[in-house]
């Protein structure tokens, strides 16, 4: 069901660009407000132990990266 169904029209992208962009906003807000003083420890499937925001946020990198990873593949295919 995340399959793109077509190409986006400049409208839509500047639209996922903004979502981005706020997102990072809000993120900084609510780490600024302590908002992930509560968090609740858990673990990745890849056996990532995430047991405050600061890790979690360290492995997000990696976490895009194997989205990066599948994308690029999927491109070799067609």
């Amino acid at each position: 069901g995340s399959k793109p169904a077509g190409d986006l029209s400049e409208t839509q992208i500047l639209q996922i660009k903004e979502l981005l962009i706020n997102s990072l906003m809000t993120l900084e807000s609510d780490l600024l407000a302590n908002k992930f003083e509560a968090y609740t420890p858990w673990a990745t499937r890849y056996g990532v132990e995430m047991n405050n925001i600061n890790e979690a946020l360290n492995f997000l990198p990696f976490h895009e990266g194997m989205h990066l990873g599948y994308i690029m593949a999927l491109k070799r295919l067609l």
